[in-house]
């Protein structure tokens, strides 16, 4: 059996999940005790961070799992820099004045920033 926690700095959001826990935390602060969690799930919400927190977000995460430790997270990043840059150009070449605020405002990365946190960390 799971049990599932709600962690977010939003004090709304798990009225959303129909969650009856609620722990108003953050990627950076986690009142969970070590090597207490097998698994974390985060879905589009790692974006908000800067790469630098990113990094220490994840650390922070590999503290709080168990040896059968899995980090899932499910988010928008970009293959490469230049990727970036033609998603960034082509949402202005088409007007898309949302889309493009979107991507200059969020904190988009890259599969190698990522693939380097987690390693740095043991993954």
């Amino acid at each position: 059996m799971w049990k599932l926690n709600n962690i977010s700095p939003d004090k709304n959001i798990h009225i959303l999940g129909k969650l009856k826990y609620f722990n108003p935390s953050s990627f950076l602060t986690l009142p969970i005790p070590d090597h207490s969690i097998d698994a974390i799930i985060s879905s589009y919400a790692f974006y908000h961070l800067s790469d630098d927190k990113k990094s220490k977000s994840i650390k922070l995460l590999t503290t709080k799992l168990t040896p059968q430790d899995k980090i899932i997270i499910t988010d928008t990043m970009y293959e490469t820099n230049e990727v970036a840059e033609d998603i960034l150009q082509d949402s202005l070449d088409k007007g898309a004045t949302s889309l493009t605020h979107d991507l200059k405002t969020e904190f988009y990365t890259t599969h190698a920033v990522l693939r380097k946190a987690f390693a740095d960390n043991g993954f």
